[in-house]
């Protein structure tokens, strides 16, 4: 697949990188949690443990323990791990705890800020944005020079495709955090403003990738934030060469979100098999498969022609596993453009809507069809607006183009 095909197919999603990391900072120290499946209704491994320690009443040793800052602490430990591979429940886990302090917000100042930044990182997982914006402003009212709270506003409101409100939200942290922080905040805004002009995005990426080769990224959080912001702008100035190198200063492992952004720009340079290595462990070790992996893994093992069809879905939609044809001495030909098929079937029985975006690029790279990936690519872009929903979009309408003028000519 050439360079242009696979550059618009890029689907980079920030939004938890540095903002819930950040946002934890402000709470207790964390401890690990254990690991659940991402969906009550999809349970493919033991989580019962997790779950229990979010619900349970609070024990006899516990009863001098604020009880808000306990919901709080718990909400916390969650989201400290949910940007990992297959530990995306978290955010449900973390919603569960915070749900008691919704109609009765914590009596501190510190508490209510830490509540209002906590609900927003998990509203804007499930890309309820709007609602993730209120919590933010109401956070603002009290805390206007909150520094996590500017960096998230800032995020979501580039991928709600409004850029000058993000880069308001960027201006509002000068004098109040270091250089790298605010200036990799404005300049990623200001990237994505008057985007039919180049130099708009080329002097960003120019001026960012100059501060940074004389600072040096950072050892901490804001090292692979900032280095994702520089590959997504050399994505869109089509150098991915410069996109791998910027992100290969860190472990693409990091993160799931990481590690698709990662291996986007792979299988851009045409490097399927080194996706196939470096995920492919990743999500078996995971347990539950992210789509977002998952895709992306398909989309490799297509590329490297490993199967000339995938499978057709089992009876029931909710098989992860490949039928009994796939059970061979080659198994693993094709797996995961089969498992990737069921996905997809399962995620279209329940009309999920937030993984519309890689809905729409199964129906474009996996298993081209014109009229569902235009569906898909136009349910995504009513929540997500950023450059790589817009490149979907444009690709299903072309699709959907040609498919009407081959119709039309015959």
């Amino acid at each position: 697949m050439q360079i242009k095909s696979h550059l618009a197919t890029l689907v980079l999603r920030r939004l938890h990188v540095v903002c819930s990391l950040l946002l934890l900072s402000v709470v207790a120290p964390l401890k690990a949690a254990p690991y659940t499946p991402a969906n009550t209704d999809e349970v493919l491994a033991d989580w019962g443990e997790a779950v229990e320690r979010v619900e349970t009443p609070l024990k006899s040793s516990e009863t001098t323990t604020d009880t808000t800052t306990l919901a709080l602490t718990r909400a916390a430990e969650q989201l400290a791990g949910a940007g990992k591979p297959g530990q995306s429940y978290r955010y449900q886990l973390a919603e569960r705890s915070l749900a008691p302090l919704a109609n009765r917000l914590p009596d501190t100042p510190s508490q209510q800020q830490e509540y209002w930044l906590l609900h927003a990182n998990v509203l804007q997982h499930g890309h309820r944005f709007k609602e993730a914006l209120q919590e933010l402003d109401t956070l603002f009212v009290q805390a206007p020079n909150h520094v996590a709270g500017r960096l998230m506003a800032a995020r979501i409101n580039i991928v709600l495709g409004q850029p000058k409100r993000a880069r308001d939200h960027c201006l509002a942290l000068l004098g109040q955090t270091d250089l790298l922080t605010a200036a990799g905040c404005s300049l990623e805004a200001r990237s994505y403003i008057d985007t039919h002009k180049d130099s708009s995005l080329a002097d960003s990426y120019r001026e960012l990738s100059a501060l940074i080769e004389r600072e040096g990224l950072p050892s901490d959080t804001r090292g692979p934030w900032l280095a994702q912001v520089l590959a997504d702008m050399a994505t869109r100035l089509n150098k991915p060469v410069q996109a791998a190198r910027w992100l290969d200063n860190f472990s693409p492992r990091i993160s799931t979100n990481y590690l698709a952004q990662w291996a986007d720009i792979q299988l851009t340079l045409g490097n399927s098999a080194e996706v196939l290595q470096t995920l492919a462990p990743v999500v078996d070790a995971a347990g539950v498969m992210d789509d977002a992996l998952l895709l992306r893994l398909a989309i490799a093992e297509k590329s490297l022609n490993l199967s000339s069809e995938v499978a057709p879905a089992t009876s029931d939609s909710r098989s992860e596993q490949p039928r009994s044809l796939h059970e061979s001495l080659n198994r693993d030909v094709s797996r995961w453009q089969a498992l990737m098929q069921a996905r997809v079937a399962l995620r279209e029985e329940r009309g999920d809507r937030e993984h519309a975006a890689q809905m729409a690029r199964y129906y474009l790279d996996l298993r081209p069809d014109a009229e569902r990936a235009l569906h898909w690519a136009k349910l995504n872009t009513v929540s997500s607006r950023e450059y790589t929903d817009n490149e979907l979009l444009r690709r299903a309408e072309q699709l959907a183009g040609r498919e009407s003028s081959t119709t039309n000519e015959g």
